[in-house]
């Protein structure tokens, strides 16, 4: 996969949001996007369920999952000319 012409996750959940606001500032909607992988860190039941049918357990799907997802949270988005700059700053549960 190359990941070079992708946005970060925040900004690409930040464009979604706008776009189905009918808007493209992006920008105003980061803190959405940040308060909807907060709600997301914590996989549900039926998440977890679904992504190991019939095993016996969940092995280490829910620390994975919340590695990614404070991944994501740790992300520090800006602008640059145009250009969007994505730092990252540790992030812990």
């Amino acid at each position: 996969m190359n990941s070079e012409n992708i946005d970060p996750m925040l900004v690409r959940i930040a464009k979604a949001i706008a776009l189905s606001e009918g808007t493209d500032n992006w920008k105003a909607h980061l803190p959405a996007a940040r308060a909807s992988l907060e709600v997301l860190r914590e996989p549900s039941l039926a998440m977890l369920e679904a992504a190991t049918p019939g095993l016996p357990d969940w092995g280490d799907l829910p620390a994975d999952w919340r590695a990614m997802i404070d991944h994501v949270l740790g992300e520090n988005i800006e602008t640059n000319d145009n250009a969007i700059v994505s730092t990252h700053k540790s992030v812990t549960g």
